[in-house]
Formats: structure tokens, sequence, C-alpha cells
């Protein structure tokens, strides 16, 4: 009997059990969505970073890291595992990708197609960028760190260092790192480890909490701990190795200088050597050249003594010639004439008589002629004598001749090749003195170099630690940001839904039970147990909140935590989708409970009245004198019509507080999820294009004190105005907490004001830096409770703490600032300023430019603005996916809600309706008369929710930001505007329903209904 008049309820009152079932529906699913979606993103992403052994802590030392740390910090206390491995930023072409040594037991990589690297030329690649067979080649010069360039891939993976596609920063080219690739350890030839990763022991809290947190903080002090002893023993090392190496460089100079003098002494020796000797060569020439001078000189004057003794003795001759009247020429026919003659005598002479005195006297001429003859054949021999005297001292002169030619040409030879020579010695002396003065050069240059080596090592800067944690890879905070902020929301929305639900729900069932007292009656004066008749409406109410809140559970556990996911663009698995059926039984709890306490209490309530009584309808609420009937002037104009609909809106309190309370709830839902969205779109604009205005930001590898050469380089090279900063991280410390702010100290405080617009965070009045005084962000100022005139104690990283007063308090959203002058820096910090990085505009290819930047050994890395906003906002999506899911649920809620409220009134009002219809009324005047004050209600309920909306939005904001930033607290008023219009559709909606019904009900019916 009892479950057949419960299907009877339930078949009768069908439009009403499903708007319960509905309303519980939507706020279970809501609900149990919400906190599935942040319980469930958290489970994935902690699984998969404890799957693969991502690194709780990372070390990174600017001189790279040993063995021997690797062995003090396996020393430390909760230390798992202690990973030294190697990793470098290189070229695939134009791509700056990062190659990492494969490891086994941190930061393993998910394998998504192919196989691991079974030798040193394969390699796994991000599956994001490269394909199975993609042979990947290394342009960069990596020589001395990497065994080969080219690598064929053998699988594609994701890594659980990249939890999105954003990679991060690289070290080389533009500063964008695009990709990664996993090679054989051993491909690396470093003599230092780049990196060491640490897991700790931790087998109880997750990742993501704070317990987890505190844990990886404890032993990162730890790590810090011996970091000072580690950084200096390093330096030791690399200065002892460097000295060594120095001072065999030096020992090989030494060598090479005196090996060199020596060489150039001998050179010199030789040299000198050569000299003397052509001295003596000289000498000897000289010598010879004298004698040969002398011999010309007395041979010459023998010649001229023969000669004259010659040309003597012809002058003889020629003046006997002319005593005998001949000549040279005639005495040869002189002569033959003579012997013709004295043969013809002596042929004369034969012929006569010796004894005949022509005989004598022919002998006589015969004598006379020969002696003649004998006396010219005397000058003719002396001339031939003469003639070949002449002749022999001709060629004794000719031979005299070519042998002094000969022997002056062999002098002359003799010195031509010493003057050539000489020469040589001169040209030897010369380069000689040249390459004296390059060797002393070189020597002194080399030497040089050495001091200036040895006193770079001597001053050589201690190495840094650099300690990061898993908080440090941008895409695990943002994705433990938006897990956060998603529970945030989870903790609030969900509850106020419920809130809403549990009050329809209820509000219905007491409603429900007051229409149906007669039948409550009837079943009393039959014989039914108060109980009896209490459980049928149990059964109703259990039934159709359980059967709701099953069916809310199911959808929103397996709809919308894959919808927020969705919107997560991360490189993680998929979503594991738990159900969480603690949750479900606290819900059903919460739910079943509130109606059912509901449904007794107004069951007893009726059923304390005699069944005679309760069988008769309760008397109509008695009318009541309004306030607005005492103001005449407004009461006498308004019709008969509006004068029923405003008393009636008093008459039924109850219904219309129900109303309103529906109605404002939706409708400050709406205006808190739009309401979000205006808080959080906008603020990295705001941040960022208004009160940072610079362009780039760039990391310098050193600390400078003079910075005009780099900032001369810089502007070569495509940066304008660039400001010069001293950018540092300290504790600020509160009265009970402390945040991490970074300090900024400019260069140049005109030139600040440029890039940076500081301005109060009330008055919006410019602020500007003074001496002996500090600005801080407003965030910091909030969570510490200052103000301006007090004073902020900080500290740095050795714990030492600085005091200085507030001189204002700066609009800002993002990080916690401070900002000082230089004189304010160096009195307080009590050091000597120097700028560690560059804020400034461009206008050239952001791309480019980071290439030409990156190039510089100056750079260490160069962010842009551009990509800080879009990072930002990517962050944001996850938020930007719930604030909508608020909105589809609110409207969901709002209509379910609004036909509720409608449905109860019809059916409290139905022969009241009748009434109307059977004096005449149309239908729309019928649904006029009712649901005017529906209306009036409504949109003064919309009123009251904009203003609830506010408080939940300002409640909600202030839980969702978190320590390094805060959203706008404003609401725009398109939001509003869109909030009214909406939950006035949805009214209008209702009131469609409204007519509907109206326009079916029997008057004959409802009018006998009370029979």
């Amino acid at each position: 009997m009892l479950v057949k008049n419960t299907l009877s309820k339930i078949k009768k009152s069908l439009g009403r059990y499903l708007s319960i079932l509905t309303i519980v529906v939507v706020g279970v699913a809501f609900m149990a969505g919400l906190q599935a979606s942040s319980d469930n993103i958290e489970k994935t992403a902690e699984t998969y970073v404890t799957d693969y052994n991502l690194m709780d802590i990372k070390i990174v030392s600017t001189l790279g890291l040993t063995a021997d740390d690797v062995t003090q910090l396996q020393k430390l206390d909760g230390i798992q595992s202690v990973t030294p491995t190697y990793s470098v930023d290189v070229f695939n072409n134009d791509q700056v990708i990062r190659v990492f040594a494969l490891e086994n037991d941190v930061n393993q990589v998910r394998l998504i197609e192919g196989r691991l690297p079974e030798s040193f030329s394969e390699v796994v690649a991000d599956a994001n960028t490269y394909q199975v067979g993609d042979v990947i080649t290394i342009t960069s010069d990596v020589q001395d760190t990497l065994s080969q360039t080219s690598f064929t891939v053998v699988g594609t993976v994701q890594s659980v260092l990249f939890l999105s596609n954003d990679y991060g920063s690289a070290t080389i080219g533009d500063g964008r790192l695009t990709s990664y690739i996993f090679i054989p350890r051993e491909n690396f030839i470093l003599d230092v480890y780049t990196e060491i990763y640490l897991r700790i022991n931790n087998t109880v809290d997750a990742p993501f909490s704070d317990a987890y947190t505190q844990q990886v903080s404890r032993i990162v002090d730890e790590v810090r701990g011996i970091s000072a002893t580690q950084e200096n023993a390093r330096r030791d090392e690399i200065i002892a190795d460097a000295l060594k190496e120095i001072d065999a460089n030096q020992r090989t100079l030494d060598q090479e200088r005196q090996n060199g003098l020596q060489k150039l002494d001998d050179a010199r020796h030789e040299l000198d050597t050569n000299y003397l000797k052509l001295q003596d060569a000289q000498k000897e020439l000289d010598a010879q050249r004298a004698t040969l001078n002398d011999q010309i000189t007395q041979q010459n004057a023998a010649f001229d003594e023969a000669r004259t003794q010659i040309n003597q003795a012809r002058i003889t001759i020629n003046a006997s010639l002319d005593q005998a009247g001949l000549t040279p020429t005639s005495l040869e026919t002189t002569l033959a004439q003579l012997d013709e003659t004295i043969l013809s005598i002596q042929q004369q002479l034969s012929l006569l008589d010796p004894e005949d005195p022509l005989y004598a006297q022919t002998q006589g001429y015969l004598t006379q002629l020969q002696t003649q003859q004998a006396q010219l054949q005397t000058l003719s021999d002396s001339i031939n004598q003469l003639d070949a005297q002449e002749l022999q001292l001709n060629e004794g002169v000719t031979q005299f001749n070519a042998e002094i030619d000969n022997a002056q040409r062999q002098i002359d030879q003799g010195q031509q090749d010493i003057d050539t020579n000489l020469q040589k010695v001169y040209d030897g002396y010369e380069t000689l003195d040249e390459n004296t003065l390059t060797f002393n050069q070189e020597i002194k240059d080399a030497q040089a170099k050495i001091d200036d080596a040895r006193q770079e090592v001597l001053t050589l800067e201690m190495p840094t630690w650099h300690i990061t944690t898993r908080d440090n890879i941008t895409a695990f905070s943002f994705l433990k940001t938006g897990i956060t902020v998603i529970r945030q929301v989870t903790n609030v929305f969900p509850l106020f839904f419920i809130a809403i639900v549990v009050l329809m729900t209820s509000n219905s069932m007491a409603r429900m039970i007051a229409e149906e007292r007669s039948e409550l009656g009837t079943l009393t004066s039959l014989g039914f147990k108060d109980k009896e008749i209490t459980g049928a409406y149990l059964l109703y109410v259990l039934s159709s909140s359980g059967v709701g809140a099953l069916i809310g559970f199911v959808l929103g556990s397996f709809i919308i935590p894959p919808v927020i996911f969705s919107t997560f663009d991360f490189s993680i698995p998929p979503l594991i989708n738990d159900l969480n059926f603690p949750l479900f039984g606290i819900m059903l709890l919460i739910i079943a409970g509130m109606m059912s306490v509901v449904t007794m209490w107004s069951c007893n309530t009726e059923l304390k009245h005699m069944p005679a009584n309760l069988m008769r309808p309760l008397p109509p609420k008695k009318g009541q004198k309004i306030f607005l009937e005492n103001i005449p002037f407004i009461w006498s104009r308004l019709s008969f019509t509006w004068k029923v609909t405003i008393r009636n809106m008093f008459r039924y309190k109850k219904r219309g507080l129900m109303t309103l309370v529906g109605v404002s709830a939706c409708t400050g839902l709406l205006v808190t999820g739009f309401g979000i969205r205006d808080s959080v779109n906008g603020v990295v604009e705001k941040q960022y294009n208004e009160i940072f205005t610079y362009d780039s930001m760039v990391i310098l590898s050193d600390a400078l004190s003079d910075v005009s050469p780099l900032q001369d380089t810089l502007e070569l090279n495509g940066l304008i105005n660039p400001l010069f900063v001293n950018q540092n991280s300290y504790s600020l410390l509160g009265s009970d907490q402390s945040i991490d702010a970074i300090m900024i100290v400019p260069e140049n405080l005109d030139q600040f004001e440029t890039y940076f617009n500081l301005v109060d965070f009330q008055t919006q009045q410019p602020l500007t830096l003074e001496d002996n005084k500090i600005i801080l962000s407003q965030n910091a100022a909030s969570l510490l409770s200052l103000s301006v005139g007090e004073s902020l104690t900080f500290e740095n990283a050795d714990k030492v703490q600085f005091t200085v007063e507030i001189s204002g308090i700066a609009e800002n959203y993002l990080s916690n600032y401070i900002f000082m002058t230089p004189h304010t820096y160096e009195t307080f910090i009590n050091e000597t300023l120097t700028f560690n990085s560059v804020f400034a505009d461009f206008t050239t290819n952001a791309s480019q430019l980071g290439e030409v930047l990156m190039a510089l050994d100056d750079v260490v890395s160069i962010t842009f603005t551009q990509d800080i906003i879009q990072a930002a906002l990517d962050a944001n999506s996850g938020l930007n996916s719930v604030v909508t899911l608020i909105v589809i649920i609110a409207s969901i809620l709002a209509l379910v809600v609004l036909y509720n409220l409608t449905s109860i009134n019809i059916s409290e009002r139905i022969r009241e309706i009748a009434t109307l219809k059977v004096l005449g009324f149309k239908d729309h005047e019928t649904n006029a008369y009712i649901y005017r004050e529906a209306l009036i209600l409504s949109i003064i309920a919309i009123f009251i929710g904009m203003g609830l909306g506010i408080g939940l939005h300002r409640f909600v904001i202030g839980l969702v930001e978190l320590v390094g930033s805060i959203f706008f607290r404003t609401i725009e008023p398109l939001t509003f505007v869109i909030s009214f219009v909406m939950t006035l559709g949805f009214i209008m909606i209702m009131q469609g329903v409204t007519y509907l019904k109206i326009k079916t009900i029997n008057m004959i019916e409802s009018l006998k209904s009370v029979e």
C-alpha cells in the first residue's frame, strides 16, 4: 500500500517529482564534477610524475658538478637517490633543442611509439616534433661535449620534465627551446656533470600537498647548507687544476724563451762570424787588388822602357838610313839591288883575271858594295830585330793585359761575392732584429696571457649552485596552480549549489505535504499510522533525491572532469577518472537527510491536527493593509490588478521569500561566474602593458658595475633604450608569515619610469622612488599587513636581514616586488651595486633578435613580454573553463528553480486561477494576473542577486588568489547586464510554461477539488 501510494503520488505530481530530481541532479553533478575534476586531474598528474620518477630537486652549478658533490649529497637525510647527469642545448638546423642523457631512475620518458635506444647513434625524441625514422643532425660545435652529432629517432616519447608544449628558455639561439631528445648517457664526453637530480624519500605525502612542499623545502635548506662548502671545494679544485696547467704552460714558455734566445744568439754569432770572414776576404781582396795595381804599374813601366829603347834604336837606324839616303821601306829594295849588283859583279869578277887591274878595281868596288851591303844588312837586321822586339813587346802587353783583365775580373767577382754575402749578412742582421722583436713580443704576449690567466684563476668567482624544485618547472607550477584554483572554487560553489538544492527541494516537499493535507486526513481516518503516512512521503523524497544524486554523481563525475581536463593544455597521460564514492555518500546523506527532516517535520506538523480538520481546506490567508496604501498619491493611481498583485506579494510571504532566495541565488551565481572571468581576463595585459611596459628582459652572465660597453653592444644589436637593473630574490618577513619577492634596483631612475609605471594602488597617483625608502607591491603589502610609513624587514639567501621604510604601495598583480634607488641599495644592503638584468624595447623580429643576443657572451637568456602574456593566458584557460561551466550549471539551475517555484505557485493557487477564468478572465489576462507578482519579485531578486554576486565574487577571488598574484576585484558593467538579461530570459521562458499550464486548467474540476 505504501509503495503504491508513493507511485501514485509520483505519477500524479510527475512534474514536481522530476523538478526535484533535476535540481538534485544539477547540484550533485556540479559538486561531484568539480570535486572529481580537481581530485582526478591531481591524481593523474601525481601518478604521472610518480610513476616516471620526476625529480624533486635539481642542482645546477655555474662551474659544473663533480663526483664529490654527489657523494656529499648522498649523505643527506631523506634522499632516496642522487643522479648526476648531462644535458646541453644545441642547434638542429635553425631550431634549438635540448639533448638529455637518458636515465633509468629519474625523469623517465613515456614511450609513445617505437623503442628505446640500443646504440650510440639512436635516440628517442619529442613526440610533438619528431617521428620514428627521422634523422637528427646537430649543427652546433659540440665536439667537446658529444661523441657524435647524427642520430636516428627510434622512438617518440613524452618527458615528465615537459608537462606542456612550452619548453621554456634555452641558453643559445633566440633563447627559446623548441624540442628535446634523449640519447645514451655514454655519448656525453664531459669531465663534469651539468646537473644533479635528487629524489626524496616520500611514500606518504602527495606531490601536490603542503606536506610534500615542506619536506622538499627542508631538504633544499640542507642542500643549501652544504652548497657553500662544495662551491668552495669546486673553486679550489678548478684553481688547482688551472694553476697546474698554467705552471706547465709557464715552464713551456720559459723553455721556449730559452730555446728561442739560444737560437737567436746562435744566429747572431753565425752572422758575426760570416761578417768577420767577409771582412778578412775584403782585406785579402783589397791586397790582391793593390798587388795587381803594382804589377800593372811596374809592367807598364817595363813595357814603356822597352818601347823607348826600341824607338831609340829605330831613331838611330833611321838616322843611318837617312845618311844613306834610304828609308826603312827602300832599304830592302836597296839590299835586293845590292844583292843583284854584287852577284853581277861577282859574276863579272869571275870572268876577270885576278891580275887584271879591272879585277882589283872591280874587287874593290865589290868589297865596297859588300861593305855597304853588310852595313845595310846590319841596319835591316836591326830593323827586323826591332820589329821582332816590338812584336814581342806588343804580344807581351796583350798577354799582360789579358792576364790583368782576368785578374781584375776575378777580383771584381770576389768583390761582388763579398758584397752579396755582406748584404746577406746585413739582411740577416735585419731579419734577426725583426725576429728578435717578434720573438720578444710573442714571449711577452704569451707571458701576459699566462699572467692574465693566473690572475683570472686567482680571482675566479665563487661558483653558484642553482637549486630548483618541481615548482620551478613552469608547466608543473601552472598545473599546480590550476588544480589549486579549481579546488578553491570547488570549496565554495558546490556548497552554494547544494544549499539551493536543499532549500528548493525541501520547500517543494513542504508545499506538497501542505497541499495534500486532506489526503493526510483521509488516510488517518482510514486507520493508517502516522509513520506509514510519513513513510510514503519519505519514500517519495528519498527516491527522487537518491535517484537524482546517483544520476548527478555519475554524470558529473564522467562529464565535467574530462571537459575541464581538456582545457588543460598539458602533456600528461589520459585522465584517471575515479569515482569518489565517499563524496557521493556525503552528498546523498546531506540532501536526503535535509529533505527527510523537512518532510518528517511537515508531516508531523499536519498530522497533529484532527482528521476532520485535515480534510477541510485551509482558510485563505488574510489580507493585510500594506504600507503603500498609506500613500494615496501612488495607491490611488494603481489599477485593480496591480493593487491585487502588490497585496498578494505581501500576503504570500513564504512563497515570495522563496522566489527571492531562488532567483537571487541563481543571479548571484551568474554574476560571480562572469565576474571571475572579468577578474582574471586582462590581469596579464594590465601587468605587462600598463604597469610594466618593456618588451624584453635580458639576463646577463655576470653582474656588471660598468654597463657602458655592453649598453652600446646591445643597442647595436637591436635593443632600444636598455635599462640595466639589479634583480634578486629576497624573503619578506611578516609577523606570522614570510613571502618571496623580487627586488629591482635600476641604474637610471629616469629610464626606470619609462618601463615601470608605478602608481598608488588606491589613489592611482604616480609613485616616485625616494632615497632611503622603498616601494612595495600591493599584494605583498596586503599579505604582510603593511602600509605606507611602516618598515619592511626582508632577508637575503644568507639570512642577513634589512629593514627599510615603505614610501608607497604600488598597484601590481603578478608576483611580489620591492623597488628601491641605487643609493638606498648601497646604504642598506651595504654592497656595491652591480647589474645582472636588462629591460628594453625592440622593433625587430623577436626570433632574430633572440638569436643575435644569445650569441653574445654576456647574455644568458632573453624573455619576451609577449611570451609571458601568452603563457599566463594559457595557464588561465583552466579557470576560464570552470567559469564557463559555472555559468552553464547556474543557468540550468535557474531554469529548474524557476520551474519549481512556478509549479508550486500554480498548484497552490489553482482554485484562484479557476475562479478568475470563471469570472471571465482570458488566458493571457489570467497569466498576467498570476505571473505579474512573480515577475516583480524576480526582478527584485535579480538586483538582490547582483549584490549577492558581488560579495560572493570577492570571496571567491580572495580564495583563488595565490601568494604571488592578485586579480581585479571589480566586475564589468556588461556582466551585470548579461546576468540580468539571462535571468530575465529564464523568467520569460517560465512565463511561457505558466501560460501553457494555465490554459490546461479545468475550471470545474479545480473548483470541485475541495469537495
